[in-house]
């Protein structure tokens, strides 16, 4: 139901689909809040809802019935509110989930240290919210992420030095227009899979053993 240029509302019907594995309604006209009853629907794999105009707030109590699901993407939705800690801690009870964007939206308050627990998560995007605070230490533990967009938020703090250690896997890191800070620490050259690094629009001060980074540059 993709790209039909369908309009309204997501109706609570889509709620009693109860054996449903896939939704896709994304690159549409939808308007209102996400129905609750969505969320509790336990065989879902895959959320598809971006690129409409959904506004409201991510429930609280997201994805505590959502054992099965790999993929949610609400980017470009128009979500917002503020949510006490930022993004609901619940969502890291999906420790299933390999792919979740949240990105382009009006999300406000912080990262929560729970999504540290979807060990197996390889793409993260939070970009281009009202995201503010620190990136929590336990937001690292998947050491199969691949691509981390937290571009374009109000975050801070300095990279962590055993980045590229707890994620041997990461080829793609955007942490443009934010406010981190520090020494851009050089075990970055330990990310051999590294496409693009992205750390434009901060407030780094230099390059921790810049003659270890570029050595590790092959051209």
């Amino acid at each position: 139901m993709q790209l039909n240029e369908l309009r309204g509302k997501i109706y609570e019907i889509f709620g009693f689909l109860t054996g449903i594995q896939e939704l896709f309604l994304y690159n549409n006209s939808l308007t209102g809040p996400i129905p609750p009853a969505i969320f509790n629907i336990s065989s879902f794999q895959m959320i598809d809802l971006k690129y409409n105009f959904l506004g409201g707030s991510l429930p609280m109590d997201i994805c505590n019935n959502l054992p099965n699901l790999e993929i949610f993407n609400v980017s470009h939705s128009q979500l917002g509110g503020l949510i006490p800690g930022g993004i609901p801690a619940e969502i890291g009870n999906i420790t299933g989930l390999q792919y979740l964007s949240l990105g382009n939206n009006n999300l406000t308050g912080g990262i929560p240290p729970e999504i540290g627990n979807i060990t197996g998560l390889q793409e993260l995007s939070l970009r281009n919210n009202n995201l503010t605070g620190e990136v929590p230490y336990k937001f690292f533990n998947f050491s199969s992420l691949m691509t981390l967009d937290l571009a374009s938020n109000g975050l801070s703090g300095s990279i962590s030095h055993d980045l590229c250690f707890r994620h041997p896997e990461l080829q793609n890191l955007v942490f443009e227009q934010n406010k981190f800070y520090g020494e851009i620490p050089s075990g970055i050259s330990h990310c051999s899979a590294m496409d693009t690094l992205d750390l434009f629009g901060n407030k780094f001060t230099g390059i921790s053993n810049a003659t270890q980074l570029c050595d590790a540059i092959v051209i």
